[in-house]
């Protein structure tokens, strides 16, 4: 039965998305305006009251 788990597995780590083989993104530097909206949606994320009463 081990033997069939690892087949499995090794097939798992073929397909795409899925195992190593996933593709990397790279977005590049985003601007300094950018930067800040990402910022500003984070801090809201992270406590949405607080962000609203600000």
């Amino acid at each position: 039965m081990s033997v069939l788990y690892r087949l499995i597995f090794a097939i798992l780590l073929l397909l795409p998305g899925v195992g190593p083989l996933q593709a990397a993104y790279s977005y590049g530097d985003p601007t300094h305006e950018e930067q800040a909206h990402l910022e500003a949606i984070n801090r809201a994320r992270a406590d949405p009251y607080g962000e609203a009463a600000r």
